[in-house]
């Protein structure tokens, strides 16, 4: 179609890469992953590669592609993940480090978000509980 055209290939990659943001946010993460996986390849400045990121993690993570969600979200912090996406996706690395038996590091990322809880406001409920399994994990 019109869209897959050169002169309109940003337009159509943006459309698309909105469409994986707003299924992740659905929790559709099974049609957002693929979308959003397509996305990564954009060079398009208009594409918020940060959001990207995150929501697929975030697909990943629930998708039980543990593995693939650590390795976004390392990267996310790597490269300097937007300060409105820290707090989740430390929260989310640590679920994923839980789940592969990095207690210590699950630990350091829940620890973090309970320091920033206020600033960020994490539902505290959420997090005394990772932090309860994940201490009971390390013997503490």
């Amino acid at each position: 179609g019109l869209l897959r055209t050169a002169e309109h290939r940003d337009l159509y990659n943006q459309i698309q890469t909105s469409r994986g943001m707003l299924l992740a946010e659905l929790g559709r993460y099974s049609e957002a992953a693929p979308l959003l996986e397509r996305s990564l390849e954009s060079d398009s400045a208009e594409i918020d590669m940060n959001g990207v990121l995150h929501n697929l993690g975030l697909s990943y993570l629930q998708l039980g592609r543990r593995a693939a969600a650590k390795e976004i979200f390392e990267r996310l912090l790597r490269e300097g993940v937007r300060a409105d996406l820290e707090p989740s996706t430390r929260l989310y690395l640590g679920d994923a480090y839980f789940h592969e038996g990095a207690y210590a590091k699950a630990m350091m990322e829940f620890e973090w978000c309970l320091a920033h809880a206020g600033e960020h406001k994490i539902p505290t409920p959420y997090l005394y509980k990772w932090l309860a399994v994940t201490a009971r994990a390390l013997g503490v």
